[in-house]
């Protein structure tokens, strides 16, 4: 339990910090004065001033005598301690979650703005860069009986080297197919079913309206975690640590299938050189305002379209790539801490997040399904068909796309960039030049390098 002088502390920090977060604060502007957030907040000034010069030194704040209290440059690179960095701002949740936080502790405070926080929550891809930085989790997951934890380094592959678990994965979820039934259905396009082929889908991309730009028929991008599906629907992978002789399969005629299909993709959609003109978010805006069509997401989704009152949708699994293989490519939350934390305080975050009540909490949210305990989850427990779709495809979600070598998947993406943009030559030949840089790293002893060291 906090001291009255430490709950005044928190009380303080938290106020400041939620000015940052609002977005009215940035580098370069003055804070209220001292004697106003004294009074705001009915403490001492010189808890408040204790408070401020603590935060100057963190390198968030500045404070000029006689002028008064500005944010910092660079402040959203520096590491506070009791900072929860993850992307839940964006939903409208986000305020359960923050109290949720502060039953665990009142200093644990979640922010959305910094770059880095002790305790960060993030997607597979991210959660594989600069790994080392982030304590070795393994040790602290003995309150979990022994088959959960099994499940848990299984589904933790990803995010471990050398033996040390950097990453903990707190839910998990297929991806399948989104598509908009109204636009579907005013062009008078059958809505897709289970089983559909690639072939289907190119086809019903085809029968759009001329007037509709490529970028808005489907979600294509550049991302690992938008092109990978295509490498596995094909049945292919990246890298296959199993195979000792040569681990690198991203040119193994499998994967060099998918890849040719997702090149072949981008050009149907005209898409230009430089990339689609949306993002992601804007993409799916697009798509509430039935004015986007296709696009690969996870359960997560179904929570974003509740929110905003759009139900005119439909969910079906990935297309079927002739010679493939059924597979969907897994979402993850994945709980990383960094080593400057406090082991206890890591003990205390980590056992809590993996509770049977955190759990049933991004369960209910739609954020995935639970990894432990499994909440009684079964084919009963869904209302929507669409949900129950997510549940029925967990068994065809698979991680394995990125074993072996996560930190070489940040240098293989960006170099796939390149080639999914247009470059010059023939596509083969450029994957296979790929493929054989990657080898070469391998042969020097990189492969289990940070992800951070290649950009």
């Amino acid at each position: 339990m906090l001291k009255k002088n430490g709950k005044a502390t928190v009380l303080i920090r938290n106020r400041i910090l939620d000015l940052l977060e609002s977005g009215a604060f940035d580098e370069g502007s003055k804070l209220p004065g001292g004697r106003e957030l004294a009074e705001e907040l009915s403490t001492s000034l010189l808890s408040v001033q204790n408070e401020l010069s603590s935060l100057s030194s963190a390198g968030v704040l500045q404070l000029f005598s006689g002028s008064g209290t500005f944010v910092a440059r660079n402040w959203r690179d520096r590491l506070l301690r009791y900072t929860v960095l993850t992307h839940y701002h964006q939903f409208e949740w986000f305020g359960e979650y923050r109290k949720r936080l502060r039953e665990i502790s009142p200093e644990f405070y979640a922010v959305s703005r910094f770059n880095r926080a002790m305790i960060e929550v993030h997607g597979v891809v991210r959660s594989q860069h600069n790994m080392q930085a982030y304590q070795d989790l393994a040790p602290l997951l003995d309150f979990l009986p022994e088959e959960e934890r099994k499940k848990i380094f299984e589904l933790a592959k990803p995010f471990t080297l050398g033996g040390k678990v950097h990453g903990v994965p707190l839910t998990v979820s297929p991806r399948l197919m989104f598509y908009n039934r109204r636009i579907l259905r005013d062009n008078k396009i059958a809505f897709p079913e289970n089983n559909w082929t690639w072939a289907d889908f190119v086809n019903m991309l085809d029968r759009l309206p001329d007037s509709m730009p490529g970028y808005l028929r489907f979600n294509y991008g550049d991302p690992l975690n938008l092109w990978v599906f295509m490498v596995m629907r094909s049945g292919g992978r990246i890298f296959d640590p199993a195979d000792k002789a040569d681990p690198v399969h991203l040119d193994h005629p499998e994967a060099m299938r998918g890849l040719k299909l997702w090149r072949e993709l981008r050009d149907k959609l005209n898409i230009p050189a430089d990339g689609s003109p949306v993002t992601f978010n804007e993409f799916r805006e697009k798509f509430i305002e039935n004015e986007a069509v296709f696009f690969v997401g996870n359960r997560v989704n179904i929570e974003l379209f509740q929110e905003h009152g759009f139900d005119d949708y439909g969910v079906v699994t990935l297309p079927v790539i002739k010679e493939g293989c059924d597979y969907s490519t897994q979402a993850l939350e994945v709980l990383r801490i960094r080593r400057e934390c406090p082991q206890d305080v890591a003990r205390r975050f980590l056992k809590e997040a993996l509770s049977p009540s955190f759990q049933r909490m991004y369960f209910k949210h739609h954020y995935g399904f639970p990894v432990t305990g499994g909440g009684g989850i079964n084919g009963k427990s869904f209302d929507d068909k669409r949900d129950a779709a997510f549940f029925e495809a967990l068994p065809s979600a698979r991680g394995n796309y990125i074993d072996g070598f996560p930190g070489l998947l940040p240098v293989t993406e960006r170099l796939l960039e390149r080639l999914f943009r247009g470059q010059e030559g023939n596509f083969e030949e450029h994957v296979r030049e790929v493929a054989g840089l990657l080898r070469g790293l391998i042969r020097q002893g990189l492969g289990e390098y940070s992800g951070e060291g290649y950009y």
